[in-house]
C-alpha cells in the first residue's frame, strides 16, 4: 500500500517532527506500508530506502496592509503551484492514502486540498493542538482564517490523529459529533535503542535533552536542585546536571538565558550546557543518565506530549515530569511506574531527588505498560486505519 507523507521536517534536521518520521517510517515500511516522502528543501538531504520529494519552503516578507495583501497573495499561488506538483507526485506512484504530519499546519492544509481534488483518503495528524495551542494567540483577522483553515482540514479528513486524549478533547470539543467521530489517539512512539552501557562514575547524572522556550525553562528544576543542595549540601560534589541542546537557537530560548538562570540558583559547578546532538547521539545520552527530566510549561489543562517523553521510557533509565496535574506527560509517567511533580511541588521534588542521589528512591520502569510505546505496536494501530481507509468510497 502507498502513502503519500506530507512531512515538512524530516532527518537530518533536529526537530521533534524529524525525529519522529526517522522513527516512523522505516517501521511502516516494515509493516508493509510503501512511504513517499514530501518534505521541505535543505541542505541536508533526508536519505531513505523510499521516494522523496523536495519542496520550497514558503516564505514572504512585508508588513502592514499592503504586507499583508502581498503575503496572502503569495500564499495563494505558493499552494497552487504545490497541488500542481503533489497532485503530478501522487498520480506517478498511484498514492492509496495521503498522510499529513503537521508542524507546520501547511502540511495538513496541503493534505486537505489534496484530498478534495483526488478523493483519496485522508489522515491528518496532530502533535499539538492548532488554534487551541496556549502557546499561540490568534486574533483579528489572521485568526478568523486560521480558524476557517483548521475547519477545512477537519471537514476534509477522514481520521484525525491526536497522541493523547486531552489534545483530542481540547481540540475536537468545538466540532459537532460527526467530526469528533473521525478522531483518535495513537501515542508517539519509541524505537530500538544503541547498546550502552551506564559508565562507571561517582556522579549522579540527571539530563534534559532538547530546547527550552520562555513558556518552559528549568527554573523548577533549579530551584529544587538549590533547595536540596542548601538541605544536603553533601550532595554537591555527588550530582551533575547535563542539559543537552538547550543551546537551540530557534526556540527563543537560548544558553545566555539558561545560564542567568544557572548563576541565579549558585548551580555553575554542577549544570553542563551542550549544543544540539543528533538523534542517535541523544540516544545514548539517554541510555547513559541515571535520571532523565521531562518539563512541561505550565498550563492548565495541558494539551502536550512531547515525543521526547516517549522517547525517554524507551531508554530504561528513570524519568522525573515537571508538568501540571493530570497532563499527558504525568498519566504516562504515572503508568510506566515513574513520577512527576507540578510547578508548586519543589520541596518535595527536592527531597525526591535527595533519595534518588543517595539510593533511597528506587523507580522501576514496568515494562510492560513501556511496551505500548514501541514503534511497532503504533506503527500496527496506522497499518490497520489505513488499509480500513483505502476501501472507502467517495
Amino acid at each position: 500500500m502507498k502513502i503519500l507523507v506530507l512531512s515538512f521536517w524530516t532527518p537530518p534536521a533536529i526537530r521533534p517532527q524529524a525525529i519522529l518520521i526517522g522513527k516512523m517510517l522505516p517501521e511502516w515500511h516494515k509493516q508493509g506500508i510503501d512511504p513517499v516522502v514530501v518534505t521541505y528543501e535543505s541542505e541536508q538531504v533526508y536519505k531513505s530506502d523510499f521516494p522523496v520529494y523536495f519542496i520550497p519552503q514558503f516564505s514572504c516578507g512585508g508588513s502592514g496592509l499592503l504586507g499583508r495583501f502581498k503575503r496572502a497573495m503569495y500564499r495563494t499561488r505558493y499552494f497552487r503551484d504545490l497541488k500542481k506538483r503533489v497532485v503530478a507526485i501522487c498520480a506517478e506512484h498511484d498514492i492509496d492514502v495521503i498522510f499529513s504530519f503537521s508542524n507546520p499546519q501547511d502540511s495538513n492544509i496541503l493534505g486537505a486540498m489534496l484530498k478534495k481534488i483526488l478523493k483519496r483518503p485522508f489522515v491528518s495528524h496532530f502533535s499539538d493542538p492548532w488554534i487551541d495551542n496556549p502557546y499561540k494567540a490568534f486574533s483579528g483577522m489572521g485568526g478568523i482564517l486560521e480558524k476557517r483553515r483548521e475547519a477545512f482540514v477537519m471537514k476534509q479528513s477522514d481520521s484525525i490523529i491526536f497522541t493523547n486524549d486531552v489534545a483530542k478533547r481540547v481540540v475536537m470539543s468545538k466540532y459537532p459529533a460527526s467530526f469528533q467521530e473521525k478522531a483518535l489517539v495513537v501515542p508517539h512512539c519509541y524505537s530500538e535503542y544503541p547498546a550502552a552501557a551506564k559508565p562507571g562514575r561517582s556522579k549522579f547524572v540527571l539530563s534534559h535533552i532538547g530546547a527550552f522556550y520562555k513558556q518552559r525553562t528549568p527554573s523548577v528544576l533549579f530551584d529544587s536542585l538549590s533547595r536540596m543542595l542548601r538541605e544536603k549540601p553533601e550532595l554537591r560534589s555527588r550530582v551533575r546536571v547535563h542539559l543537552i541542546g538547550a543551546s537551540n537557537p530557534y526556540s527563543g530560548y537560548g544558553k545566555d538565558d539558561v545560564m542567568n538562570l544557572v548563576k541565579k540558583y549558585d548551580l555553575a559547578d554542577i549544570v553542563m550546557v551542550s549544543d544540539p546532538v543528533s538523534y542517535e547521539t541523544s540516544l545514548e545520552h539517554m541510555t547513559r543518565a541515571d535520571c532523565l527530566i521531562a518539563i512541561d510549561a505550565n498550563y492548565p489543562d495541558s494539551p502536550f506530549l512531547p515525543s521526547k517523553v516517549i522517547d525517554y521510557v524507551g531508554s530504561g533509565s528513570a524519568i522525573i515530569g515537571i508538568t501540571p496535574d493530570n497532563s499527558p506527560t504525568a498519566a504516562v509517567l504515572t503508568q510506566v511506574g515513574y513520577r512527576s511533580f507540578s510547578y508548586s511541588e519543589t520541596e518535595a521534588l527536592a527531597t525526591y531527588m535527595a533519595g534518588l542521589i543517595c539510593g533511597d528512591e528506587h523507580p522501576i520502569r514496568k515494562d510492560h505498560e513501556a511496551e505500548i510505546f514501541h514503534v511497532r505496536n503504533t506503527t500496527a494501530r496506522y497499518v490497520s486505519l489505513f488499509h480500513t481507509l483505502r476501501h472507502l468510497n467517495f
